[in-house]
């Protein structure tokens, strides 16, 4: 994508990405927006491990575990896109960071 060297304003500014309020600033101006101000969310995850133990004899044991992951399934959105020569995906999420809510069983038997 190339930008014109002296962009107009408003409508006729060429280098406004389309529907998203955003344009480059004028060659040789740095712009408003200030530096890191583009917060997101915290990574929120609850992984959750229950487990029992059985006593077989004197020296052998099992254990029976339930491990969720993400348990309450919370959506964690990745980044949006940055960049100016992709104007479909500038400003949407395209993916997320966590994996949907799973659970794994495991018995361990130690002697």
């Amino acid at each position: 994508m190339t930008f014109a060297p002296n962009p107009g304003s408003g409508a006729n500014n060429p280098n406004e990405v389309t529907g998203s309020g955003l344009s480059q600033p004028l060659i040789g101006n740095f712009g408003t927006l200030g530096r890191n101000v583009f917060r997101m969310n915290g990574l929120t995850l609850f992984d959750w491990t229950l487990a029992k133990n059985f006593s077989l004899t004197e020296r052998a044991n099992l254990q029976f575990q339930a491990q969720f992951y993400n348990m309450f399934n919370n959506t964690q959105f990745s980044r949006p896109g940055v960049t100016l020569s992709a104007p479909a995906t500038f400003g949407y999420y395209q993916d997320t960071d966590t994996n949907a809510r799973n659970m794994i069983l495991a018995l361990r038997l130690t002697w």
